[in-house]
């Protein structure tokens, strides 16, 4: 195939859905790069409207401001999509062979992290980013455990995360081999342990619960220790990838009675699918980031650390409940697997892992650029500045996908393919 067929091909695949995919996951997956796109057109936006308007901004009781502080949380969705999708795809391979091919498991998976990421490292080194010495540690996948002050294009430290998962879920393998698939026993126990890690991180630290989590953020110091020592640690974050691979466990081996329970009325997916949706906006609308410390002294300081250590699972299980409704229904989707399957969500879908590479870029250069004379609100700056780069991102997402993500993605689908014929 030429050069200029092969470059259309990618353009196309853009807007196609892959064969023997579950269309739900593309509404999901777009759902969650936006969620994490909102929270930065807040958390960068100090270099918009300048630091009297921002620190007034994020000192301000408004619902939006805590809307777009828990879009991070679009990181945990990613995590719970991931966990399910190698889980799943492990156990089917387990299914079909008997056996795990680990180098092809692994090449896969680095041909699909690695070259875009390595792309999106060379930029941040030529346009000078801080810390740029660093990038040995991105390189190598072990960036989340230096300081954050320390990050080299700090954001990637999730990829990390999802790389370190890859590795650590070889570790389960022995349970496939013995038991055929992976126990759900072991998965909750290990988001029990997860839930008791993270609690002991926390708890360990007297300021990080004692105070409302706004003023954790506000000090320096504060807020470098949550972000060095517990938003980014592995252990501290695995909980929705282990929600997820409990997902891909269930999905290929489901409990007795499920289909059962499933098939007898779509109704009862409808409603657990309904269920998942309300326990998402309510943990998506619970006031973490309380400037005035209503909702903290309500609560009290042991009720912050416990919501401090399990915000993320519960968010994480309520994904798990949309998915578990769209998993196990009858044929036909109900109103939420339509929209989640919804063809508009397809294109952000595909370039989702490069959007989330450059969008940071986007952000800073619409920021930095933008006009600071025309007098309007805080929120309509963002809200104009905020759609500009996220057009910006979208092209820059593009273009790291058809010159880089897809072909390393078809190159390692050829060798795969080819291992198995021969």
């Amino acid at each position: 195939m030429s050069l200029w067929r092969k470059l259309q091909a990618n353009c196309h695949s853009i807007v196609q859905r892959e064969h023997h995919y579950l269309p739900f996951i593309d509404g999901l997956r777009a759902i969650a790069v936006l969620l994490v796109f909102g929270f930065h057109v807040l958390f960068l936006s100090e270099r918009l409207l300048g630091p009297k308007v921002y620190q007034g901004l994020l000192g301000s009781d408004h619902l939006l401001v805590n809307v777009f502080w828990q879009g991070d949380k679009g990181v945990d969705l990613f995590f719970v999509l991931s966990g399910f999708l190698i889980a799943s795809i492990l156990v089917r391979e387990y299914q079909q062979t008997q056996s795990i091919k680990i180098r092809r498991y692994l090449t896969k998976r680095l041909a699909r992290i690695c070259p875009a990421l390595y792309g999106l490292l060379l930029c941040a080194a030529l346009l000078g980013l801080p810390n740029s010495a660093q990038a040995w540690r991105n390189i190598l996948f072990i960036n989340n455990y230096s300081g954050w002050d320390m990050l080299f294009a700090p954001w990637t430290w999730s990829v990390t995360v999802e790389v370190q998962f890859y590795l650590a879920v070889l570790l389960l393998l022995p349970l496939l081999y013995r038991w055929g698939r992976i126990p759900s026993s072991v998965m909750l126990l290990l988001l029990v342990l997860h839930v008791a890690y993270r609690a002991r991180l926390i708890m360990g630290h007297d300021v990080l619960f004692q105070q409302p989590f706004a003023q954790v953020l506000a000090d320096k110091t504060t807020r470098l220790l949550w972000l060095g020592d517990i938003y980014i640690d592995f252990f501290a974050r695995i909980g929705p990838i282990l929600v997820g691979v409990l997902l891909g466990c269930i999905y290929r081996y489901p409990p007795p009675g499920w289909l059962r329970f499933f098939a007898n009325s779509g109704k009862r997916a409808v409603g657990i699918g309904g269920l998942g949706v309300l326990l998402a906006l309510l943990v998506l609308s619970v006031p973490l980031y309380d400037p005035a410390g209503r909702y903290f002294s309500w609560v009290g300081s042991l009720g912050n650390g416990l919501l401090l250590s399990v915000h993320r699972l519960s968010f994480a299980s309520a994904i798990g409940l949309i998915m578990v409704s769209q998993l196990f229904a009858p044929q036909g989707r109900d109103g939420l697997g339509r929209m989640l399957a919804a063809r508009c969500w397809v294109p952000f879908a595909r370039v989702s892992y490069s959007f989330y590479l450059y969008h940071i870029f986007a952000l800073e250069f619409v920021y930095v650029h933008w006009p600071k004379h025309w007098g309007m609100s805080p929120w309509l700056n963002l809200a104009l500045a905020g759609f500009l780069a996220l057009l910006l991102a979208l092209l820059m997402a593009v273009i790291s996908y058809v010159l880089i993500e897809k072909n390393f993605i078809d190159w390692a689908r050829m060798r795969s393919a080819k291992a198995l014929s021969g």
